[in-house]
């Protein structure tokens, strides 16, 4: 313990002699650190956790093949939905459809995309209706100027 302390004190010293160097080390060791926090939030944020959603890990999407083993993006209809559901091995399911749409009634059309939900989506997604409902951009902007 004792030569630890006689090495940090001689580090001080040459901290105190040489500046210049010293103010050089903390700023990369800074920039360095931050870089690092950055870059590691980024990657936790998009790979480790991307759903903010209850039961993340158990969310599958299951799509359907033609004969060529090609997804054509065809759903599952009500019916087989319906079914989905009454099997022991499932928890829950949810549906969806997106769907593209021009919104006239401006100067210019405006293309638009949705998305049908099954009425059960917000629970399945561990969501509440207004946390939704105001994460909306439009409700956001709206709530905004409304103040």
């Amino acid at each position: 313990m004792h030569t630890f302390l006689q090495d940090v004190r001689y580090a001080f010293r040459q901290f105190g002699n040489h500046s210049g160097f010293a103010l050089t080390a903390i700023l990369s060791l800074a920039l360095g650190i931050g870089a690092t926090v950055s870059v590691f939030s980024i990657v936790y944020a998009v790979l480790m956790n991307p759903w903010p959603y209850a039961g993340a890990d158990r969310i599958c999407n299951i799509a359907l093949l033609d004969k060529a083993g090609e997804n054509n993006w065809n759903g599952l209809t009500g019916p087989q939905v319906r079914q989905l559901r009454q099997a022991r091995s499932v928890e829950d399911v949810m549906a969806a459809n997106e769907w593209s749409l021009t919104v006239t009634g401006g100067d210019v059309p405006e293309d638009v995309q949705g998305i049908y939900l099954t009425g059960s989506a917000l629970q399945f997604l561990g969501r509440q209706c207004w946390d939704v409902i105001f994460s909306l951009p439009m409700l956001r902007m709206a709530r905004t100027h409304s103040r």
